[in-house]
């Protein structure tokens, strides 16, 4: 069985990170490498520290924002 290396066309580039349910871009990319051939086959976004921040600061208005609404619905 021979493994031939995907063609530079098909190397997955469509991603976009999601922070605070917004589409945003990243600095730079990684590629994801496929263990078994060792081929990349996608890049994706490697978010930097201003993209993890907004993400955690999102995340944190969001436990906030639902612990709210779950005690409210409680009462």
């Amino acid at each position: 069985m021979s493994v031939h290396p995907a063609p530079v066309a098909d190397i997955r580039t469509d991603f976009s990170l999601l922070i605070d349910g917004t589409a945003a871009t990243a600095p730079s990319t990684l590629e994801v490498i496929n263990p078994a051939t060792g081929q990349v086959f996608a890049r994706c976004p490697a978010a930097g520290r201003d993209e993890l921040d907004r993400a955690v600061n999102g995340a944190r208005r969001a436990f906030v924002s639902r612990d709210i609404l779950t005690q409210c619905v409680w009462l």
